[in-house]
């Protein structure tokens, strides 16, 4: 037997976009599909940014990010040989966005009807605030928020100033806004009008507390995102 029959499986590395190695196992045979290939980081993590980094021997993909299912462009589990209405799978940060799993009881008939979590991943211009408020899942919330715009979903949900103050030594003015469940620490550098939006616990009450928080406990002046 051959030395490169005997050795039938190896590990490939490639780099990924941010310059890191990423492994890439795979069986060496005559027929590759014989085989899953697998991706993974350095921490041996399923892992992949520039494609697929699983691919099972039936065709199935999946997109995996530090060893949870991810994808922001598009679904993360690909079935290419399912029924069209359940070939597809849309997961952020490892959550499924399922939309019978995340959205309210009461939500209308008009709403439910929509494919919610692939608006999310692949339209989120098309998400409004009458969506991405009845999503009962705080975290896939978050993702919803973020992907909409928080900027834009804090001015549609009318939100409620809490605190505001302005900080000399950035030359920012800061807010601590509240909408629905969420509360959000904003700056605007007056500089350069550049608005920064942080997401802050329910227990921050004020500027400080907020600027107290953003530093892990310790006193902050300058405006979070600013250079």
């Amino acid at each position: 037997m051959s030395d490169a029959k005997k050795n039938n499986k190896k590990t490939v590395k490639k780099a990924n976009s941010t310059g890191s190695s990423v492994k890439k196992t795979k069986t060496v045979k005559d027929r590759p599909s014989d085989e899953p290939q697998v991706f993974r980081n350095e921490n041996g993590q399923i892992h992949r940014l520039d494609g697929p980094a699983m691919i099972d021997t039936d065709g199935t993909k999946r997109y995996f990010v530090n060893g949870e299912l991810h994808r922001e462009d598009g679904p993360a589990v690909e079935f290419p040989y399912a029924p069209e209405d359940n070939r597809y799978i849309w997961r952020a940060v490892g959550l499924n966005l399922a939309d019978a799993d995340f959205m309210n009881d009461d939500t209308p008939t008009h709403l439910k009807n929509l494919n919610i979590g692939k608006m999310i991943i692949e339209t989120p211009s098309l998400l409004t605030v009458e969506i991405v408020n009845r999503i009962k899942n705080v975290e896939i919330k978050r993702i919803a928020i973020d992907r909409m715009g928080v900027e834009k979903w804090l001015k549609e949900c009318k939100a409620t100033v809490l605190d505001e103050a302005v900080n000399d030594i950035e030359n920012t003015t800061e807010g601590l806004i509240k909408a629905e469940d969420f509360k959000y620490f904003v700056g605007v550098c007056k500089s350069t009008g550049r608005v920064y939006h942080v997401s802050v616990p329910d227990n921050v009450n004020n500027i400080q507390e907020a600027r107290s928080f953003m530093n892990s406990g310790k006193p902050l002046n300058k405006c979070v995102g600013a250079s």
